[in-house]
C-alpha cells in the first residue's frame, strides 16, 4: 500500500508539473503577420503628347504597413530621346519631378534613373499616335430603352468608328459622366454595360442576368486588334438624355498595357470573393526597381 501512494502521488505531482506547465506557458502571444520585403525604389512616369512630362519616385513598402510611402528626393533622371542624351527632370517637391518638354510620338525615350545607394534604374517607352475616331449621333429623338432591371432611360444612341493603324495597336475606352445627382461634378464611369462588340476584351467582363445583355464590363474598355488590319470598326454606345459624357480613346505602348490590364486585375480582386481570387502581379518594367514607364495618347470627345 505504501508503495502504491507512492506511486500515485508520484503521478499526481506529474500533472501537477504539467498544468502548471502549461498554465505559464499557453499565454496568448501576438503573431508577427507583417510581408517582410527588401525595399526597392519606385518610378512611375506615362508619357503623353498632350502634358508635360511628371514622374513620382518613392520607395516600396510592405501591404501590411500603414502610411505612404518614403518619397525620394534625390534622384537624378536623365530622358534620352532615340538614345541621345537630351534633358533632366526637375524635382519640384514631395518626389515628384518634371521638365515643361512634352514627349513627341513616334519617339522611343528611355530614363536612366540614379539614387544613392541603389543600382541604376532603367526603361523604355516609344510614344504612340492618337486614335483615329469620329462618331455619329443615332437619331436627332432620343430613345428609350431599359438596359437592365437598375435602370431605364431616354438615351441617344452612338457610333464611334475608329480607322485603325496597320501594324498592332492597343486600344483603350474610358469614359467620364457628369451627374445632376451629384451637382453636375464630372466622375470617372466605373461601369459599362451597353457594349456588345465582339473585339473587346473580356478580361474584366462581369456576368449578371439582371442586365441587358447578360454582363457588364468594370472600369475600362479594352479593345483587340487582331485582326482588324487598316479597317474601319465601330462602337456601339449610348449617351442618357439627362447626363453629359466625355469619352476617351487611347492607344497605349506594351508597356502601360500590360501595367494597366494588371491593375485592372488588381481592382477586381478587392471585391466579392476576396478568399477565392488569385494574387495578381502588378506589371512593372522598371530595370533594376518597380513602377511603370510607359506611354499613351488619348482622342477625346464631348457628347
Amino acid at each position: 500500500m505504501q508503495g502504491f501512494k507512492k506511486i500515485t502521488m508520484s503521478r499526481v505531482s506529474f500533472f501537477l508539473y504539467l498544468f502548471f506547465f502549461f498554465l505559464i506557458f499557453s499565454c496568448e502571444k501576438d503573431l508577427d503577420t507583417a510581408i517582410h520585403v527588401f525595399n526597392k525604389p519606385c518610378f512611375n512616369c506615362i508619357l503623353n503628347p498632350d502634358s508635360v512630362i511628371t514622374a513620382t519616385v518613392s520607395m516600396s513598402k510592405s501591404i501590411t504597413k500603414e502610411g505612404v510611402s518614403d518619397k525620394i528626393l534625390d534622384a537624378v533622371i536623365e530622358l534620352k530621346e532615340e538614345g541621345k542624351p537630351t534633358f533632366f527632370l526637375k524635382h519640384v517637391g514631395n518626389g515628384k519631378y518634371r521638365t515643361d518638354k512634352k514627349p513627341i510620338i513616334g519617339v522611343e525615350y528611355s530614363v536612366i534613373i540614379s539614387i544613392p545607394n541603389y543600382p541604376t534604374l532603367k526603361a523604355t517607352t516609344i510614344v504612340p499616335g492618337r486614335p483615329v475616331v469620329k462618331y455619329i449621333k443615332g437619331s436627332l429623338k432620343p430613345k428609350e430603352e431599359i438596359k437592365s432591371r437598375y435602370s431605364s432611360v431616354p438615351f441617344y444612341p452612338y457610333t464611334f468608328e475608329i480607322n485603325d493603324k496597320s501594324g498592332l495597336n492597343r486600344y483603350w475606352v474610358y469614359s467620364m459622366e457628369k451627374l445632376k445627382s451629384d451637382d453636375y461634378k464630372w466622375s470617372f464611369r466605373s461601369m459599362y454595360y451597353g457594349p456588345d462588340f465582339i473585339q473587346f476584351d473580356d478580361f474584366n467582363k462581369e456576368a449578371d442576368a439582371g442586365f441587358l445583355n447578360g454582363f457588364y464590363f468594370l472600369y475600362y474598355l479594352r479593345i483587340l486588334d487582331s485582326g482588324i488590319e487598316s479597317n474601319v470598326f465601330k462602337v456601339n454606345e449610348e449617351c442618357p438624355v439627362d447626363q453629359n459624357y466625355k469619352y476617351f480613346f487611347m492607344d497605349t505602348d506594351e508597356h502601360y498595357d500590360k501595367y494597366l490590364k494588371s491593375t485592372i486585375k488588381q481592382a477586381m480582386n478587392d471585391g466579392d470573393n476576396l478568399l477565392f481570387n488569385e494574387p495578381v502581379q502588378i506589371y512593372s518594367n522598371i530595370e533594376n526597381g518597380l513602377g511603370i514607364f510607359g506611354s499613351a495618347a488619348i482622342t477625346s470627345f464631348k457628347l
